[in-house]
């Protein structure tokens, strides 16, 4: 959202990403590689508390969808990035994801490089 409007947050204060902010020209937008902080990186480079990312791997999965990558979400520090799905979790659990699975009978996903890139 921009200008005035107010963005939608969950329970926890996160902005609630919407599928139609996760469009591309191809599908919904995956990272084509994992960004530098992914939480799916050995040794824990976002400092997450034991059990963390396990826990949000199951909260998605249990909702149907996927994580988001931290980076490309509102307060990640690249303004101009719109959201994308995690390549760690699009890569270990993207088959268990109901809403990915579809997509990929559909027609596929845009792959887009990590925000990182674009700097």
């Amino acid at each position: 959202m921009t200008g005035d409007d107010l963005e939608p947050y969950d329970d926890e204060g996160v902005p609630e990403i919407t599928g139609s902010d996760l469009l591309g020209p191809d599908g919904p937008r995956v990272l084509d590689q994992k960004c530098p902080t992914c939480i799916f990186r050995p040794g824990n480079p976002m400092k997450l508390r034991p059990g963390r990312v396990h826990g949000m791997v199951e909260d998605s999965l249990r909702g149907g969808g996927f994580i988001t990558c931290h980076q490309t979400l509102p307060y990640g520090g690249h303004g101009d990035v719109r959201p994308a799905v995690c390549r760690g979790f699009f890569d270990a659990h993207g088959e268990r994801s109901n809403l990915l699975r579809v997509w990929s009978r559909l027609g596929g996903f845009d792959f887009v490089p990590p925000p990182a890139d674009h700097d």
